[in-house]
């Protein structure tokens, strides 16, 4: 199952995964810049507010790396059924 996953993934049609690698990279530009924050809330004891929005920052980048290569792997999916 593995195996056909990364597949998938590495058989993209060019259009496609130049979508999802700008996807992945906006993706990380966002969990990094969580992680950064992070580091600050903990270095520099602040309000916990920057706790709570790094946080969200984080879960939101995981969730647009998961977004982005399953809409991936669909759409590709979809192209090659036509």
């Amino acid at each position: 199952m593995i195996h056909k996953f990364l597949d998938n993934i590495f058989r993209m049609d060019k259009p496609i995964s130049k979508v999802v690698k700008l996807g992945l990279i906006f993706s990380m530009i966002i969990c990094i810049s969580s992680v950064i924050l992070f580091y600050f809330y903990n270095s520099l004891s602040l309000d916990y507010i920057y706790y709570e929005i790094s946080l969200g920052l984080f879960r939101a980048g995981i969730m647009f790396v998961v977004s982005f290569l399953i809409c991936g792997i669909a759409t590709n999916a979809l192209h090659k059924e036509e």
